[in-house]
């Protein structure tokens, strides 16, 4: 297995912000140039050139940012960051607690969906989590789920968890309603 680190990262439009940071340069371009063509008008044409000349190539660079930007893929919302590797997983939730399992150590793995803790404005909703039960100790740890991230998770279940079972999690996927899936047992 190739392994996979996912972490919170800056959303596209604070990025993008920090990069265009120019754009005080591009106002004052066009503020001289307003001003310049309003105080002589005779000038207004040639000071409008310039600008269109000067701005063209923001205006290219801008573009190749938004471009860009639409193949930036998001990282998790509900998490902090999530590691997949040979030797197990690393997840670190919103409360900035680490677990670290190795995936010898994992007793049980079940889907579920419940009603959100934290209701939205719009009201109750269902949330979707991994519950990965640690051998011995019989403490569950609740990994978030995110659709963004959820094809790295599985591919990572099914190669590294003999007995995985993917038919009961495709399942879980179809289904609307409020449960738990067992996914694996040992």
């Amino acid at each position: 297995m190739e392994p996979v680190y996912i972490a919170q990262g800056t959303r596209w439009p604070q990025a993008l912000q920090r990069r265009v940071g120019w754009w005080k340069v591009v106002m004052s371009l066009v503020a001289v140039g307003v001003v310049v063509g309003i105080a002589w008008p005779g000038y207004a044409y040639v000071i409008r050139v310039l600008v269109l000349v000067a701005l063209t190539p923001l205006a290219i660079y801008l573009i190749a940012i938004l471009v860009g930007a639409r193949r930036v893929r998001f990282g998790p919302v509900n998490y902090r960051s999530l590691g997949l590797s040979n030797a197990g997983l690393e997840y670190e939730p919103l409360s900035k607690q680490r677990f670290s399992i190795d995936w010898k150590e994992i007793e049980s793995v079940e889907f579920c969906r419940e009603e959100a803790a934290f209701p939205d404005l719009d009201g109750p909703y269902l949330e979707t989590k991994w519950l990965i039960t640690k051998r011995g100790e019989g403490r569950k740890i609740d990994l978030m789920d995110e659709d963004n991230n959820r094809a790295h998770l599985l591919s990572a279940f099914r190669e590294c968890l003999p007995g995985f079972d993917m038919i009961e999690a495709e399942r879980a996927f179809r289904s609307w309603s409020e449960g738990k899936w067992l996914c694996l047992k040992r």
